[in-house]
């Protein structure tokens, strides 16, 4: 025979064994199941026409059960270039998992990651869509344009704010002088009118 002993004695040891008894089994339970985070991203930056691999990350759902499938201007994409890294579990009952997928990407073309989970009442698609050279380079000339025309903004709201003052007070003779490694000698000097 089998005793249990607590400090108060057995009245709370058979209270506490009662309660145990009659309680209804206990049950960890994740509520609600965490969806999955999806996002498409290419590996490379790169001309089309030339090898790619998109990847398809899916992140943070429970339980492991998924599905991700690629699809290409709306047509499946079968196992040919599909790999994939299998579930991996993040620590914190929650896994993620990357299907990624070789391809050649062609300009316009709209490639679509879907995934089916049990926590989630519709499949998630997330849309990559392949731009073409010349549609990067018009993207990074107007931002270069943008650039140029906000640079001398700058500047002039910079030198403007530096101007100096000098505490003298005015119809002083100021002056500037200075040395550039003993080649060049500068000097300015200007009066102050009221």
């Amino acid at each position: 025979m089998m005793g249990l002993w607590l400090p108060r004695g057995s009245c709370v040891a058979a209270v506490v064994l009662l309660l145990m008894a009659l309680s209804p089994p206990v049950a960890l339970v994740r509520d609600p199941r965490p969806e999955p985070q999806v996002s498409v991203y290419p590996t490379k930056m790169q001309p089309q026409e030339l090898h790619n691999i998109l990847v398809c990350s899916v992140s943070g759902f429970y339980p492991r059960h998924i599905e991700v499938r690629w699809f290409r201007n709306g047509q499946e994409e079968k196992k040919t270039g599909v790999m994939s890294t299998g579930l991996i579990p993040n620590g914190d009952w929650t896994y993620q998992i990357l299907v990624m997928l070789k391809t050649v990407p062609q300009s316009g073309e709209v490639y679509t990651c879907q995934v089916e989970h049990p926590s989630l009442t519709s499949p998630v698609t997330v849309e990559w869509t392949a731009q073409s050279t010349s549609t990067q380079n018009r993207v990074w000339s107007g931002v270069i344009f943008v650039l140029g025309l906000l640079l001398p903004v700058v500047q002039c709201i910079y030198f403007r704010t530096r101007e100096v003052r000098s505490p003298a007070g005015p119809n002083r003779l100021h002056s500037i002088s200075g040395e550039g490694r003993g080649f060049l000698r500068l000097e300015m000097r200007y009066q102050e009118n009221l």
